[in-house]
C-alpha cells in the first residue's frame, strides 16, 4: 500500500454527527487511494456488491478515471436532515 500510495490520490472521508447520542461524535479516515486498482477492483467486482448494477459500476469507473486525469479534487457532500449527520468525502 505505501508504495501504491506514492504519487496516488489521497480520500479522506469525514462523518460528522454532531447530534447522535452514540460516541464517537466525528470519524474522520485518510489514506492514498490508488485509482488505478481502485478501478480495476470495481470494473472486476462491483456488479457483486448489494445494490450496484453494471452501470452504476460504470459511472463510479468513469469518475475515478477522470479524477486520475486531473488535478481538480472531487468533494461529495451529503447531509441527512432527519438526524443532522453530514457526510463529506474528498478525493485529491
Amino acid at each position: 500500500i505505501g508504495s501504491a500510495g506514492q504519487g496516488s490520490k489521497w480520500l479522506y472521508v469525514n462523518v460528522d454527527r454532531r447530534y447522535a447520542n452514540d460516541w464517537p461524535k466525528n470519524i474522520t479516515l485518510g489514506f492514498p487511494l490508488p485509482l488505478g486498482l481502485t478501478s480495476w477492483f470495481m470494473r472486476t467486482f462491483g456488479h457483486n456488491i448489494n445494490g450496484m448494477n453494471k452501470a452504476q459500476v460504470d459511472g463510479i469507473v468513469e469518475v475515478l478515471n477522470a479524477t486520475g486525469n486531473s488535478d481538480a479534487p472531487v468533494i461529495v457532500n451529503v447531509d441527512d436532515d432527519d438526524d443532522g449527520d453530514r457526510v463529506q468525502v474528498y478525493i485529491g
